[in-house]
C-alpha cells in the first residue's frame, strides 16, 4: 500500500509539471523605439511666474513580461513595453510605452492617462499633431489630455515630443512648465 502511495504521488508530480513554451512575442514596434532613448537627462522648466524648475529624466528600460494564455497552460506570450522614470520639480512620474499606449503618470499631480494606440495604427507617429497653448507652438507632438479619463488631477494636458520628452504641463489653474533649452 506504501508503494501504491509513493508511486501516485510520483505521478501526480509528474503529471502536473509542463515545459514551457513561448508561442509569440508582442515586441515594441521598431518605429515606436525612437521614442525609447536610453540616456539620463536633465532638464529645466520654466514656470508661467519665470521660476526654474529643475528635472530628472532616467533612461528608459526595456521590460519584458510573460503572459500564459490559459490559466493552466504551460504556453505563454512575451510582451516588451518600455518605462521610464522621471521628477519635474516635485512631480515623480513614469512614461510607457507599448504596442497599445502611450502613458504617463505624475503622482504629486495625480495625472494618470494614455494615449491609446487604435486597431488601425499602433505607430505612435500617428497620432503627432501641431498645437498652440498659452502663446507657444508646439510640432509633431503627443498631447495626453486629462478629460475626465484621468485619476482627479490639478494637471489637464501634458505635451510630448520625441525628440525632447515632456514639453509642456498645463495645469488647472492655467499656471503652466515649460522646458528650456
Amino acid at each position: 500500500m506504501k508503494n501504491f502511495f509513493l508511486y501516485s504521488l510520483i505521478i501526480l508530480f509528474i503529471g502536473c509539471t509542463c515545459n514551457e513554451e513561448e508561442v509569440g512575442r508582442d515586441n515594441i514596434n521598431e518605429q515606436n523605439k525612437v521614442y525609447c532613448y536610453n540616456i539620463d537627462k536633465v532638464n529645466n522648466y520654466i514656470t508661467n511666474n519665470n521660476t526654474v524648475i529643475n528635472s530628472s529624466f532616467l533612461g528608459f528600460k526595456i521590460l519584458e513580461s510573460k503572459t500564459n494564455e490559459g490559466p493552466e497552460s504551460c504556453r505563454y506570450i512575451v510582451s516588451q513595453h518600455a518605462k521610464q522614470t522621471f521628477t519635474v520639480g516635485s512631480y515623480n512620474g513614469n512614461i510607457r510605452i507599448d504596442n497599445s499606449a502611450f502613458g504617463i503618470t505624475m503622482e504629486n499631480g495625480q495625472f494618470s492617462n494614455e494615449l491609446v494606440l487604435g486597431i488601425n495604427s499602433q505607430i505612435i507617429d500617428d497620432y503627432l499633431q501641431n498645437i498652440s497653448i498659452n502663446g507657444f507652438n508646439f510640432q509633431d507632438v503627443l498631447v495626453i489630455e486629462n478629460n475626465g479619463r484621468a485619476t482627479p488631477s490639478n494637471i489637464t494636458k501634458v505635451i510630448y515630443s520625441k525628440t525632447n520628452g515632456i514639453e509642456f504641463i498645463l495645469f488647472e489653474d492655467g499656471t503652466w512648465y515649460k522646458r528650456v533649452e
